[in-house]
């Protein structure tokens, strides 16, 4: 399976708010860690594949796209996995960066 990281553009226009946090009982639609743990080693190639796991889903409003968001070693980052709930298959990935993008976990 090839591992398609998205850009910014191509990961906002999964978003179709509000995001739903289906964490508790989202649908399996895809084998995620087929797509996720090759890509993953491929990102950082330091980390065990088994030390990451899956701490959010959030869901598009209109059922479209389902975002798995996955902690990485680095303070709020996470690699989010983009799949299309509706084909049944992963788009690509994008690695979240909160820090940088909202200020998160930063004093000011």
């Amino acid at each position: 399976m090839e591992h398609q990281p998205l850009t910014e553009e191509e990961f906002q226009k999964t978003f179709v708010p509000p995001m739903l946090d289906c964490t508790d009982n989202a649908e399996e639609v895809v084998d995620l860690w087929n797509y996720a743990e090759p890509a993953l080693k491929e990102t950082w190639p330091e980390v065990c594949s088994c030390d990451f796991k899956v701490k959010h889903i959030y869901e598009s409003n209109d059922g479209q796209w389902q975002h798995v968001f996955i902690p990485v070693h680095l303070s709020n980052v996470y690699f989010v996995v983009v799949i299309d709930k509706k084909a049944k298959h992963v788009i690509g990935h994008h690695v979240l960066n909160l820090g940088e993008k909202y200020g998160v976990g930063q004093c000011t």
